[in-house]
């Protein structure tokens, strides 16, 4: 029997095997698009809803689905369309139908007094439903619109993985919309930086795997590059960067599988988690990139189809620093103290200076 904080393991085994025959069948040129057979049969599956829908499963199991589709380098919209576009449509009332994505966009000002609310949005030129958040003068808002609409303009885009990420705006004034609240706001925030972390966690633990096999299987002079000392620390490095930053996403997805959406729960955790993975990122992506060379750049290569979109997620976000300062300001923010709060006990110490030593 499995805890509630990890995924049922039959569940594991078939979502794995999905990703598994569709890596088999798979073809170069389709890199970046969606595969509608791979995504039918996940909605077959009840796997694209896996958190939206009563029966469903948890943030354990969607934390699997989103590492082994970034470790299969498949692109699919699961992030956008179940944990923030379905779960924005069921907290606001907000229609949602077909495929849908999510996103928070800014408003300016146009000439004649308008507002135009625009923004890059993940998918918008595959989805049915684009789910939308912006603020104005008034606060926050919230729209459910098909791209389809007339009012709605969107340009096509790639990121720099290849898949789509495009710009998209239109009139707020000529399109139906609701009053949200800002903590609905922020807790979409926070689910989006959650499944990019679990995205790119599972995307670098296979670029490691991968690096690991090569500087085994490559040899060079007589032996194999990995005996080499210098090819081994790029290695060890990579591995235990991904490690630490792994197990930091474990405990946020533990907390949020805990917590649901309270916010002061979650904001640490998931601060953290995505810290340690954006710096985590710039040593893997360098160090595994050095161990196999041009090799890893060829379009027949898989570890390009791992890194790039890792670099993707992260330019999504913001920096590596951006993310240590919101740790900062949440650890000095509110009550308690910063022990408290890095080490979350009943009675915790009230000075770094009660730090049990070894």
């Amino acid at each position: 029997m499995h805890s509630k904080h990890t995924a049922d393991p039959d569940v594991v085994t078939l979502i794995d095997q999905i990703f598994a025959d569709w890596q088999r069948r798979r073809s170069v040129a389709t890199d970046g698009d969606l595969d509608m057979e791979l995504w039918r049969r996940l909605e077959e599956l009840g796997l694209a809803e896996l958190t939206s829908t009563p029966e469903g499963g948890t943030w354990a199991e969607s934390a699997v689905l989103l590492r082994t589709a970034a470790q299969y380098a498949a692109p699919i919209p699961y992030a956008e369309h179940d944990l923030v576009a379905r779960w924005l449509s069921q907290r606001t009332g907000l229609p949602c139908t077909g495929i849908a994505t999510a996103a928070s966009m800014r408003s300016s000002p146009r000439p004649g007094n308008h507002l135009e609310v625009s923004g890059r949005v993940p998918w918008a030129s595959v989805a049915d439903t684009l789910v939308v958040v912006w603020e104005d003068t008034h606060g926050w808002r919230a729209c459910s619109v098909s791209p389809e609409n007339s009012q709605v303009r969107i340009e096509p885009h790639r990121d720099l993985s290849g898949r789509s990420y495009d710009h998209v705006s239109f009139d707020p004034s000529v399109i139906a919309s609701t009053a949200i609240d800002p903590t609905t706001v922020e807790v979409m925030r926070l689910r989006t930086i959650l499944a990019r972390t679990a995205q790119m966690s599972g995307a670098m633990s296979e670029s490691v795997r991968v690096a690991t096999r090569y500087s085994a299987e490559r040899n060079q002079f007589g032996k194999s590059i990995g005996s080499q000392q210098a090819v081994q620390r790029l290695v060890v490095d990579a591995a235990a960067e991904c490690a630490l930053a792994t197990l930091s996403l474990d405990a946020a997805v533990a907390t949020a599988v805990d917590a649901g959406d309270d916010i002061a729960a979650l904001q640490l955790p998931v601060a953290v988690a995505a810290s340690l993975m954006w710096h985590a990122s710039s040593v893997v992506i360098r160090n595994v990139h050095q161990v196999l060379g041009a090799l890893g750049t060829t379009r027949e290569h898989t570890l390009h189809r791992l890194t790039r979109p890792v670099l993707a997620w992260r330019a999504e976000e913001g920096t590596a620093e951006s993310g240590d300062a919101r740790i900062a300001r949440l650890l000095l923010s509110g009550k308690g103290s910063v022990w408290s709060k890095i080490v979350p006990l009943s009675e915790a110490p009230d000075s770094v200076s009660a730090v049990p030593t070894r």
